[in-house]
């Protein structure tokens, strides 16, 4: 006997803007930002221009599917594992011109309890989209969440927050924690993970560095990308969880401005000229060197899921506030009207 899929309305509220033009047919969309927020208890995503969204829930097994008409993707399906219960995101298209977001589910979740509660679309924008989850699938969003292992045996000999550096002597945030253990102790990672190294070869390093990862047995786990562009690029913000960009030296990083439009955690160096967003809690800071890059990763990967989701929502709110366009555009005219001697200096000129 064949079982087809069952399918459900998902029911939706459209709340059309004032002020807000229409996008001809004819013109280009995509997907911009694709995220489940667990804390939150919704999925979120926006688009380059304004879409109307199809969703639906289908069973045997349990997924909820949106459609986005007029919307491209192309490429391979992306997937990102979720949990138990909550199992996986996946982002892939329906058609040349529609992109398909999927969540899925496990297969003991009973569907049965979204018709008690079914879920709502709610437009922010005509471009900005946001799912409520009920209280059925928020229970197994929490129950999805993981947990972290202590990496080894022994005691905390020094926890997180504010000590006496050991050699320096100063007062410092520790951003991590010490724990004592033999010299050769077996150490755990703490959790399942990936790390994709996207960029450049700088001087012909990568090869060492490539030696060094398949002789420490790291070959399924630390990926060294190249450069990525595109859709590719794209994709790799929409499975990443954060993004680090430990430099010596920056003029201003693009990428750390895609990886906040995106939501993506910001872990950087204050040579990336970005010093606004530390104090804004838009990103954590590191130094270029081994010991404050594992310190820093080390108290990344154990926040919580709503910490790390207040990172990337400040991180995206402080794009939207100062990196757009016409913002951008006004400063220049501010500047160039300083130097033609029409106005005083601007504020955000800096003189040395």
């Amino acid at each position: 006997m064949l079982n087809f899929p069952k399918k459900k309305p998902l029911g939706y509220a459209l709340i059309f803007l004032a002020g807000i033009i229409s996008v001809p047919a004819a013109q280009a969309n995509r997907l911009e930002t694709f995220t489940l927020d667990k804390s939150r208890n919704r999925i979120e995503f926006t688009t380059q221009d304004q879409v109307e969204p199809r969703g639906q829930i289908i069973t045997n097994p349990t997924r909820v599917v949106i459609d986005l008409p007029g919307a491209k993707f192309t490429g391979p399906t992306v997937r990102k594992n979720v949990g138990s219960m909550v199992q996986s995101l996946k982002v892939g298209r329906l058609d040349p011109l529609t992109t398909r977001l999927v969540v899925e589910f496990a297969p003991n979740f009973n569907a049965d309890l979204l018709d008690q509660q079914p879920l709502k679309m709610e437009a922010k924008s005509p471009s900005r989209w946001s799912i409520q989850f009920p209280i059925a699938i928020a229970t197994a969003l929490q129950n999805s969440l993981t947990s972290f292992i202590m990496p080894t045996s022994g005691p905390i000999t020094s926890p997180f927050g504010w000590r006496i550096h050991p050699v320096t002597g100063l007062r410092t945030l520790h951003k991590g924690i010490d724990i004592g253990a033999p010299t050769g102790a077996p150490i755990l990672a703490a959790a399942e993970g990936v790390v994709n190294d996207a960029g450049w070869d700088d001087g012909g390093f990568e090869s060492e560095i490539q030696r060094r990862i398949s002789s420490l047995g790291l070959s399924d786990s630390v990926h060294l990308v190249g450069a990525v562009f595109g859709e590719e690029k794209q994709r790799m913000y929409l499975q990443a969880d954060g993004f680090i960009l430990p430099s010596y030296s920056e003029g201003l990083p693009m990428t750390v401005l895609e990886a906040w439009s995106n939501k993506v955690p910001v872990l950087m160096t204050e040579e990336c000229n970005l010093g606004q967003a530390f104090g804004l809690g838009a990103a954590l800071q590191l130094d270029a060197n081994v010991d404050s890059i594992y310190q820093t990763l080390s108290h990344f990967v154990r926040l919580t899921e709503f910490q790390r989701n207040e990172i990337g929502d400040r991180g995206r709110l402080l794009v939207e506030q100062e990196f757009q366009w016409p913002i951008v555009a006004s400063k220049f005219r501010q500047v160039y009207d300083w130097i033609l001697g029409r106005s005083t200096c601007p504020q955000h000129v800096e003189i040395y």
